[in-house]
């Protein structure tokens, strides 16, 4: 049920990708779901941040809203942590990079 929910949050998404009330509204009810089914949270957060927001659109913000979302998931979730690294290198962020490095560390990777 829930991996149908954000396929349709992500063709929202998708199709109205600064639609200010509409993200609002996503975000919030993402935010909400955050502990169930992690495995369909984080994939989610992973494919709108880093594959969409990121990769295509190139928009850094929109990129560290869902990848920091599943970051307070589960922040030992390798993929997040190295999608998070690479946007702040975008961004020139070492502040943020080591923070990142240091949660790394705390996983023994």
């Amino acid at each position: 049920m829930l991996d149908k929910l954000f396929f349709k949050f992500e063709a929202i998404i998708k199709s109205q990708p600064y639609n200010g009330d509409m993200l609002k509204y996503v975000c919030d009810y993402t935010k909400s779901l955050k502990n169930s089914r992690p495995d369909i949270y984080n994939t989610f957060c992973y494919n709108i941040g880093y594959e969409f927001y990121f990769k295509q659109k190139y928009d850094m913000n929109g990129a560290l809203e869902f990848l920091n979302y599943s970051l307070t998931n589960n922040y030992t979730d390798e993929r997040i942590l190295q999608d998070l690294i690479e946007v702040y290198t975008a961004l020139g962020d070492q502040r943020n990079i080591m923070e990142i490095q240091r949660l790394r560390s705390l996983t023994g990777r």
